[in-house]
């Protein structure tokens, strides 16, 4: 069954998604003339498509992001030549279509987990300068989230936590090039910085939020130059604490971290007892306790650091390595509590 329509030669759907409700497909296609490409929706169980996404001049959709109760689309327009974004707000149906901003650069955003705000980064003012910004969903003034910056990248990333109520951002306010973490109130307030001050050279990599809402769990070589470690801070700020124990010389933590589902422990893959070894491990989140997941490894073997994945329970974690042969890389389940490594496929097979 076809979802999007007649489409000519030349003309083709470009991304899509289902409606968190599962009763729609929202889509973009360059389906009329000009190539101009629009937003449409359909059911799920097909019929003609709509077109979602008002009529602004030549302006293409570039992006969408679909509300928690599928009513409402977040839609991204880019000017013709790529100068010029606009932020619109519209019904799933296509209708009562309200522009939220308009911004020199191209927009980074989401939408909170209640649906009532949309969180965006763009360049506004300052070409390349990225800031952080607040919006209702149904319109109104956007409010700035992070200390206004003129120099530098700005906010770099963002992430919204699963309580709708804080963004967490990465931003170099105090030194360019020296990214730092941050909170605030998604509807704007005072922003908390989550690591100590970072010398020149250093900086936040990655972060994540508990699933509590509760933490912020980060990389970053804090503590000494161009070594990477874990740490978890309480989202609000307060005393942060370091996960990995003291690391072998010239080790480090690998990007890829996982906050378990109880909130209570991170697992991650660090070369942190020998610089030669990549080996899967869960932290308390508090630091402190932790313990080896994978097996003994062969000379030379390694955990994939972006193989791996953990059971939503938190209980079991599925890891990519050649534990057993050096180069043969295999799939593998540690399950916390019974202390298994089970191969489950074979490379090739």
């Amino acid at each position: 069954m076809k979802l999007n329509g007649n489409l000519e030669d030349t003309q083709n759907v470009i991304r899509f998604q289902i409606t968190p409700n599962n009763l729609g497909v929202v889509f973009m296609a360059n389906r009329v003339g000009g190539g101009i490409i629009h937003l449409y929706g359909n059911w799920i169980t097909g019929g003609s498509p709509i077109r979602i996404d008002p009529d602004i001049g030549d302006f293409h959709v570039d992006d969408f992001k679909i509300s928690p109760n599928s009513q409402v689309v977040i839609i991204e327009f880019r000017a013709p030549g790529g100068i010029g974004y606009s932020l619109y707000r519209a019904l799933i149906t296509g209708e009562s279509p309200i522009e939220l901003h308009q911004s020199l650069s191209n927009y980074i955003f989401d939408i909170s987990a209640d649906g009532s705000r949309v969180v965006f980064q763009t360049g506004e003012e300052i070409y390349n300068t990225d800031n952080l910004y607040s919006v209702p969903i149904g319109g109104g003034e956007a409010t700035q989230l992070n200390d206004p910056q003129t120099s530098g990248l700005g906010v770099v990333n963002f992430s919204l936590s699963p309580d709708g109520q804080w963004a967490v951002y990465r931003a170099d306010p105090a030194i360019d090039g020296v990214y730092e973490l941050f909170s605030v109130p998604i509807g704007g307030g005072t922003p908390n910085p989550l690591n100590p001050p970072l010398e020149s050279g250093r900086m936040v990599s990655t972060h994540s939020i508990t699933p509590n809402s509760l933490g912020v769990v980060y990389r970053a070589d804090q503590d000494e130059d161009d070594v990477s470690e874990l740490f978890s801070v309480p989202i609000a700020g307060g005393t942060v604490h370091k996960l990995n124990p003291t690391l072998a010389s010239g080790a480090g933590v690998s990007p890829s971290f996982y906050i378990l589902s109880n909130n209570l422990g991170v697992v991650y893959t660090a070369n942190q007892d020998d610089k030669e070894k990549n080996e899967l491990y869960v932290a308390s989140i508090l630091g402190g306790s932790v313990m080896k997941l994978n097996g003994t490894l062969v000379e030379g073997g390694n955990v994939i650091y972006y193989g791996l994945d953990v059971s939503s329970d938190g209980q079991a974690v599925v890891y990519r390595a050649d534990q057993e042969k050096d180069e043969k890389y295999e799939l593998f389940i540690t399950i916390q509590g019974l202390n298994m490594y089970l191969p489950l496929v074979v490379s090739g097979e």
